[in-house]
This record gives C-alpha cells, sequence and structure tokens, in this order.
C-alpha cells in the first residue's frame, strides 16, 4: 500500500516540495563539459582575449595623449571605461547564451558570444540595479547583501532567455528562488569549494571547473523556471506569453492523477433481468451413473421367449440351429 505524500497540495495536484536538485545540476553540467570541452574551450578563450586585448590597446593609446592635456586624457579615460563596459557585458551575456544552447543540445559557437547583443542596454542597468541592492544589503548587517547575492543572481539569466526588461528580470529572479534560496546558498558554498580545488590542481583545473559551474547554474536556473507555477509570475508583463499555461503546469507537475468515481445508481428490474440474463451461465455439473437395478424372474424368462422368434426368423434356411 502506497505510504502518505508530502508536498503542498493544490486540489487534485501534488506538487515537489523542491524546486532543484544541487546533484541534477552538477551531473548536467559535468556530462556536458565532457560532451562539448574543445568548443566551449575555444569560446573561453575568445571571451577571454577580446576584453585583454581591448584593455591593452586602450593603455597603450592613453600614452601617447600629451600630460598637459588633461580634459583629453579624461575624456579618453571616460570613453574607453564606458566602451570596456560594453565590450565586458556583451561577452558576459553572450557566455550565458552559449551555456543555455549548449544546454538546448546545441554545439557552442563563437558566433552566439555576439548574438544577444541587443540586450546589452538591459543587463547594463540590470546589473546596476542588481550592485546598488548589494551595496545597501551589506550594509545592512551583511545578512540582507547575502539574502540579495542568492535571490537576484539569475537575472540576467531572465534578461538573455526571456527578453525582460532589468527590474522584470530582477522580480523574476527573486519570484523564481523563492523556497529553495538555501539549496541555492549551498551550491554557491559548493561553487566556490570546486573553484579553490582546481586553483590548487596548477591553475589549469580552473577551466573545467568553470566550465561545470557556469553550465550548472544554467541548469539551475531552467530548474527554476521550469518548477515555478506561472501564477506567480503574474505581475511580469514580459513573461505572460513567454511561460507555459497554469493548467499545462499542473498537468506536467502532477504527482498523483486524480480518479474519476461514479457512484453507480439503482438499477430498475428490468436492467436487473437484462444482466442477470447477459451474464454466462454456470455450468452444469456431471451427475452420478446410476447402478443398474435388478429384474424379476418373470420378466427375464418373459423377454428371452419374445426374442427367440427374432433368432430364428434370422437364421437362413437349411442351417441347423
Amino acid at each position: 500500500m502506497q505510504g502518505p505524500i508530502h508536498g503542498p497540495i493544490q486540489g487534485n495536484v501534488v506538487f515537489k516540495p523542491e524546486k532543484i536538485s544541487i546533484e541534477s545540476a552538477f551531473s548536467v553540467g559535468w556530462a556536458h563539459t565532457k560532451r562539448q570541452f574543445v568548443p566551449l574551450l575555444l569560446v573561453s578563450v575568445v571571451s577571454w582575449v577580446i576584453p585583454t586585448a581591448f584593455f591593452l590597446i586602450s593603455s597603450l593609446m592613453g600614452l601617447f595623449i600629451p600630460k598637459d592635456q588633461a580634459v583629453i586624457k579624461l575624456l579618453y579615460t571616460v570613453v574607453s571605461s564606458v566602451l570596456s563596459l560594453a565590450v565586458n557585458a556583451i561577452l558576459e551575456l553572450g557566455m550565458i547564451n552559449v551555456y543555455l544552447r549548449v544546454l538546448d543540445g546545441e554545439e557552442a559557437k563563437v558566433a552566439d558570444l555576439f548574438s544577444a547583443t541587443k540586450q546589452m542596454f538591459t543587463y547594463v542597468m540590470g546589473n546596476f540595479c542588481f550592485n546598488f541592492m548589494l551595496f545597501w544589503g551589506y550594509i545592512c548587517f551583511i545578512v540582507p547583501g547575502v539574502i540579495v547575492s542568492i535571490a537576484v543572481q539569475f537575472y540576467s539569466y531572465f534578461i538573455v532567455d526571456k527578453e525582460i526588461g532589468p527590474i522584470e528580470s530582477i522580480r523574476a529572479s527573486w519570484i523564481a528562488s523563492r523556497g529553495d534560496r538555501l539549496n541555492i546558498f549551498l551550491m554557491v558554498l559548493l561553487f566556490h569549494l570546486l573553484r579553490g580545488f582546481g586553483t590548487m590542481m596548477f591553475v589549469i583545473g580552473v577551466i573545467p571547473v568553470n566550465m561545470i559551474i557556469s553550465l550548472a547554474t544554467a541548469d539551475l536556473y531552467r530548474q527554476l523556471l521550469r518548477n515555478t507555477a506561472p501564477d506567480d509570475f503574474a505581475g511580469i508583463e514580459g513573461l505572460r506569453f513567454a511561460l507555459p499555461t497554469q493548467e499545462e503546469f499542473e498537468e506536467s507537475h502532477r504527482l498523483v492523477k486524480p480518479i474519476h468515481y461514479t457512484q453507480p445508481s439503482n438499477s430498475s428490474p428490468r436492467q436487473s433481468n437484462s444482466a442477470a440474463s447477459s451474464a454466462p451461465a454456470a455450468p452444469i455439473a456431471p451427475t452420478a451413473p446410476t447402478a443398474p437395478t435388478a429384474q424379476a424372474p418373470d420378466s427375464v424368462a418373459e423377454s428371452d421367449s419374445d426374442s427367440e422368434p427374432d433368432l430364428a426368423a434370422d437364421q437362413e434356411p437349411g442351417e441347423k440351429q
């Protein structure tokens, strides 16, 4: 007999109590890293080379500005900083796009680094709001800052995946992480331990570890999005048509199928007679053989005398008896 099922119940729908699985996220990250290590390595190298080259070129060009041209030097510093911020934002969004595409079964490509360029301004604004919340959170006795960093860290994934605004993405990340923030916090601690372990392995281990962590984080985002009811995102207009309906969500997350039971009605005599006639007939039990009855002597003699003429008639002429 099945035991009691634990978890929040809404009508006939029983939902899983946890939104994410740490083991599943790590296994997904490890599997995709093994399968696409070389393409991911190539994309990662390009994402590191571009900002490094931009920094070196901008620094060298700044050396040619005369020292007495303070205004020009200041303007050049501001412009180079803004361009550097834009380049970093494009590449960060591009890496998130690459990881999400890898989870969808596609191959990592360098061209995907620049496919999320149109969300650059949204990401910059969302990043500003995120850091502003972190700043005031850490000022308020650190704990609120930790909660914000755990609950809002998926805002960039919503910007890339669902193309929503900065405030909407922060709200969506806050809603999606609700109920499993402790598990997300434990996941972040494991990430830091893995990075430290990778650094100890002569720095070479940092490369595959970062791949595993990035893919596992993307899988965490997908788990949170998949296991959060669409009605919870009701106030976010950008997600209205980007998510399944509440009915589809409930059907996919139903653990106990409802049993439709109809009580039998009182049948009429005619229905009962027809039911009885339609029922298969019971097999007839075999009867025991009866013993032969003894006949009286007179009847036996009489029967013998009756049978003698028949025997005589059957004999051919000239045949002796």
